[in-house]
């Protein structure tokens, strides 16, 4: 049950919008068990970010899981997700931090997990 959530202080385009939750929805299944059928993307552009007192461009990617992975999943994901936001939305890869957060309970269609 993952969930993957970017914020930046940049505009993003309906079209790059669709491209990145495209890349989201193929790497999530760099971690065991998760795949595009189960992600939500959720993306927030032009928000008020700043990072080392700076507005220049910067990103944030929230990563919610429901079940743990490895450091070594976890950091091949983070790559992917970085060079992708970096590539895409031209931001210094060192601007762009990738938050993970294991969520015990999940509930979809009124079930729980």
């Amino acid at each position: 049950m993952p969930y993957i959530k970017l914020k930046t202080n940049v505009e993003i385009s309906k079209e790059k919008q669709v491209q990145l939750k495209d890349i989201f929805g193929k790497k999530i299944s760099l971690l065991p068990g998760k795949s595009e059928y189960y992600l939500m993307v959720e993306i927030e552009d032009q928000r008020a970010l700043y990072f080392q007192g700076s507005d220049a461009p910067c990103a944030i990617l929230e990563v919610k899981l429901y079940s743990p992975s490895s450091r070594a999943e976890t950091a091949s994901l983070s790559k992917v997700l970085t060079d992708s936001v970096s590539s895409s939305l031209q931001i210094d890869s060192d601007r762009i931090y990738v938050e993970y957060e294991l969520t015990p309970k999940w509930a979809m269609g009124g079930e729980e997990f």
